[in-house]
């Protein structure tokens, strides 16, 4: 469109005022818009966070590293990037403390045993003591005794004591006996 239609233009649209004068105008116009925030250009606006010790608008979010604290203002997350970690199966991973940032301890996780710096699952024998078991509902953290089952490749029992009795008796308590036992069935050496 050269310069005279573009006049032209301006003056039906303008009212009859010029080029210079409708441009003035329509500026004007923008900047009013964008300054009230009424305009679409308002709508272009970045999405600003909001700063620590603010409380949020509803539309709005804690700048990144900041998090809502319990007055609704925003505080430092001290927890972000931090990952806390399980350090082996019989265990779930702690929780990060926000006042200090750092991870509580990793809690036993129920139905397992951690002995000696292995874990075990329920029914796992003791590797040095086939009369002993992992029984996580007796002791999370030390294998349990068990009696009456046999050890020593069947040459024995074991006792409530954990030991494998082999070549005496199991009396009425459970416990290897290798004398006689009395009529109540408790040995008597």
């Amino acid at each position: 469109m050269d310069s005279s239609r573009f006049d032209r233009f301006t003056r039906e649209v303008a009212g009859g005022r010029s080029r210079r004068s409708l441009l003035k105008g329509v500026a004007g116009g923008l900047v009013a818009a964008f300054v009230s925030g009424g305009s679409t250009l308002a709508n272009h606006k970045p999405d600003h966070c909001t700063k620590a010790g603010q409380v949020p608008a509803a539309d709005k979010r804690c700048c990144a590293g900041l998090m809502p604290g319990a007055n609704g203002r925003c505080v430092t997350d001290r927890c972000s990037g931090v990952t806390c970690t399980a350090p082996d199966t019989c265990h779930t991973a702690g929780t990060c403390n926000q006042a200090t940032g750092q991870c509580s301890a990793p809690t036993l996780t129920a139905g397992t045993c951690f002995i000696g710096g292995s874990c075990y699952a329920p029914f796992d024998k003791n590797p040095a003591n086939e009369c002993q078991y992992c029984n996580p509902n007796r002791n999370q953290t030390a294998f349990s005794n068990v009696a009456n089952i046999a050890c020593a490749g069947g040459l024995g029992v074991c006792d409530a004591n954990g030991g494998c009795c082999v070549g005496g008796t199991l009396d009425g308590n459970g416990y290897c006996c290798y004398g006689p036992l009395d009529g109540n069935g408790v040995c008597t050496v």
